[in-house]
């Protein structure tokens, strides 16, 4: 018994005029001297919109990923990239997927990898977002992230990573260390001000009493 398959999508055209994409299976049965052409059809145009669907779908993600400014990424459970972003592999000067995979080791400083981590964890422990403020040494210096991080989970619910989301605070923090040396200067100067008074009424206080 011999089978020959053909698989095919094409447009099938209901009584009203209207048309719709379906699945054609043909099927040549060899059986002896006899032959059967088997044809089975099958509407497939909710399986098309639900394709359909996903690829904007994957369109949408790829272009918040890739148009924003804000570093995005995921690490599993072992501390490897799933996803990186445009502005992240850019800063770094990577390819857009030589990042996937790899740790943070040999990209930032040790210390800021640990802290990265160590936050990582946190997150995949309690298994709710959370915010961090974290520094790393990276190609440009010294840089100040403020961090959402928050867990992804599969079908069945169970955490297979943590996606974040960081910011650059960078500048917002040196205004506010420039602030806070300022708000200090202004003290120190009230205080001595201050002081320069109470010495010199005590000076008159003492200059009237050796009178």
């Amino acid at each position: 018994k011999e089978q020959h398959l053909l698989l095919l999508e094409t447009r099938h055209t209901r009584k009203n005029g209207t048309s719709y994409p379906v699945e054609l299976r043909l099927q040549l049965v060899e059986s002896g001297p006899e032959k059967v052409f088997l044809a089975v059809i099958n509407d497939i145009t909710a399986r098309l919109a639900a394709a359909t669907e996903l690829e904007r779908q994957r369109r949408l993600f790829s272009d918040v990923l890739d148009n924003s400014e804000t570093f995005i990424y995921a690490f599993d459970r072992d501390g490897l990239f799933l996803i990186a972003n445009k502005a992240l592999t850019a800063a770094y000067n990577k390819g857009p997927a030589t990042m996937i995979g790899k740790s943070w080791d040999g990209l930032i400083d040790p210390e800021g990898a640990r802290q990265h981590l160590a936050n990582n964890r946190k997150v995949l422990e309690s298994g709710r977002s959370m915010t961090f403020e974290e520094e790393i040494h990276g190609p440009a210096g010294l840089r100040y992230y403020y961090s959402v991080k928050f867990p992804l989970r599969d079908a069945a619910g169970t955490i297979y990573a943590v996606c974040g989301i960081s910011t650059d605070i960078t500048e917002k923090k040196k205004t506010e260390r420039m602030m806070a040396e300022l708000a200090n200067m202004q003290r120190v100067e009230s205080l001595g001000a201050l002081a320069g008074g109470i010495a010199h009424d005590f000076n008159n206080m003492l200059t009237g009493i050796m009178a």
